[in-house]
């Protein structure tokens, strides 16, 4: 029985003795202006910047500049049609891709588009020309629609020539279609369609940000 209650005193007194330090954890957290801002607001403004971020979801109508050494209603249609997409709009046009380039650096633009000069005449020709993007790469989430949207525009012009250039050798507007475009690539997204990344990057964020602050926590506590 002496033996039980001198468990039983053990257990009050490392009771009474840890909520004697607990209480004066707890009053030094209130009193101490560091730990306050570290335990506090820290967490706070730190979850708040960086989930900023990510919180539109996903970045629409990029500003892209323009220089348009060809002026024919062919590039003015391109143009028109990558305006029209939900990730690009087409804002300034430059006169040189240095300019365009320091407008880049400016953050006035985040890319530009350039058509050389007989741009028209040589796909009417049939002949081989090129379309070219600059784009900055300094944040994937800017430069990766830019890239995937200009890219399938140029796609569909390319196969709209090509039928148009069979088209004129007598070849039907079905087979020219089938010649150019064999495989038909259908896509269903069954699951965040929009395709947002807040809801896969905010909430580890979250986590990681909670991680940080209890460890700094910790570690300031025991310093």
């Amino acid at each position: 029985m002496s033996f039980l209650f001198m468990l039983k005193g053990c257990y009050w007194r490392c009771r009474w003795r840890w909520r004697q330090v607990f209480m004066r954890e707890v009053r030094m957290i209130i009193s101490n202006k560091d730990i306050r801002l570290m335990c506090f607001v820290a967490p706070v403004l730190y979850g708040i910047i960086l989930t900023s971020v990510y919180y539109p979801g996903r970045i629409n109508k990029i500003e892209i500049g323009f220089i348009d050494n060809d002026r024919s209603a062919l590039s003015r249609a391109s143009l028109r049609a990558l305006d029209a997409t939900e990730n690009i709009k087409i804002t300034d046009q430059y006169t040189d891709p240095l300019t365009a380039g320091k407008a880049i650096i400016n953050g006035d633009i985040s890319g530009f588009i350039y058509f050389p000069r007989n741009f028209s005449a040589k796909i009417k020709r049939g002949g081989d020309t090129y379309q070219s993007l600059a784009i900055s790469s300094s944040n994937f989430l800017i430069a990766n629609p830019v890239i995937t949207t200009v890219s399938e525009s140029a796609g569909v012009f390319s196969n709209k020539f090509l039928v148009d250039s069979l088209i004129r050798k007598g070849v039907s507007p079905e087979k020219g279609i089938m010649l150019t475009s064999p495989l038909n690539l259908t896509t269903n997204i069954l699951f965040n369609a929009p395709l947002s990344y807040a809801k896969f990057m905010i909430p580890p964020l979250l986590y990681a940000i909670l991680q940080q602050i209890i460890l700094v926590s910790l570690a300031f506590t025991m310093a």
